[in-house]
């Protein structure tokens, strides 16, 4: 049977289709790939870590912060002082969630890699050697986090302290 015109019509079709579906297939499966990267390297829980460790920081700063704005104000602050500085701490710590966290990253992940290459990535992760990796990531990350923030909260004491002195001279 020779093929004619309107044989091919559906030939064509379905061709321009399979090229506009594919780099959907391609783009779900890239997405997929980095959340489950996401998970066998542990990242929820890193990132849940981190912030908790963040939140406990910004406690203690909110009652370092209370002590210096007290003593270069010449007193106490006041008790609606307080509170409202620890209100906005507690705010201020919790600018970011740990699944807002994931999803930008999983969003940005491997995406100069190729398909195979984040396939590679997903098996390492989920082989033992890779899962021992994860487990000495997030071992770190609780030595990190914590060095990162008390290192944050003595630098920023400072530099409020400084702030202090120099409103203080200049009234």
């Amino acid at each position: 049977m020779p093929m004619t015109l309107s044989c091919l019509r559906p030939l064509a079709l379905a061709a321009v289709l399979a090229t506009l579906v594919s780099p959907s297939i391609a783009q779900d499966e890239r997405a997929s790939l980095a959340q489950s990267i996401a998970r066998a390297q542990g990242l929820p829980a890193m990132f849940e870590i981190q912030l908790a460790q963040q939140r406990q920081a910004m406690r203690g700063y909110a009652e370092q912060l209370s002590a210096e704005m007290g003593a270069q104000g010449g007193g106490e602050v006041s008790a609606r002082e307080k509170v409202a500085l620890e209100r906005f701490m507690e705010k201020a710590s919790k600018l970011f969630t740990a699944d807002e966290m994931l999803a930008r990253w999983t969003e940005n992940y491997g995406k100069s890699m190729s398909i195979d290459e984040l396939r590679a990535i997903h098996t390492y992760y989920e082989s033992a050697v890779g899962r021992a990796d994860v487990e000495a990531s997030k071992s770190a990350m609780v030595t990190f986090s914590g060095w990162m923030n008390d290192e944050a909260l003595a630098r920023t004491t400072k530099l409020v302290g400084d702030l202090g002195s120099e409103l203080q001279e200049s009234k």
